[in-house]
């Protein structure tokens, strides 16, 4: 029988309707590997916040999370940089040709603008931080 351009012939499907191609898969109601990291990541720890120095209940993500600051602030440039991609999103490289403007091509003339939008990000942070210090009251009893 020839086959027609565009048309399935009749009973060329591989399954029976209703039976899938691998019976013995993934059990339905089983959770995807998402799910398993989200629920293990939400578990609560009792434990100093090495930042206000109060023993509080984290979540294995805020506990990573400060890791990450605590590193970042050591000077590990890697830390920084995924605390500023994850809070603020990675920087994009826009250019806009408007005719006798030099788009920048070379790839330290790029890297220049990734640092200089690293270095406003890293400088509103310090004054968020120190705002937030100068109008913390002190909780410390002596």
């Amino acid at each position: 029988m020839p086959f027609e351009k565009g048309k399935k012939p009749v009973g060329a499907t591989p399954f029976k309707p209703g039976y899938s191609g691998n019976p013995a898969g993934r059990p339905k109601g089983s959770l995807n590997r998402s799910t398993i990291v989200q629920q293990w990541l939400d578990i609560g720890e009792l434990i100093r916040n090495p930042i206000t120095k109060e023993i509080e209940k984290l979540t294995q993500e805020d506990i990573i999370t400060l890791m990450q600051i605590s590193q970042a602030r050591k000077g590990n440039t890697r830390a920084y940089k995924m605390l500023m991609d994850s809070a603020y999103g990675r920087p994009r490289l826009t250019t806009e040709h408007t005719g006798g403007e030099v788009i920048p091509t070379d790839n330290d003339e790029i890297r220049k603008l990734d640092t200089g939008a690293l270095l406003r990000r890293r400088a509103a942070i310090r004054e968020r931080l120190a705002q937030h210090i100068i109008n913390k009251p002190n909780t410390q009893s002596t």
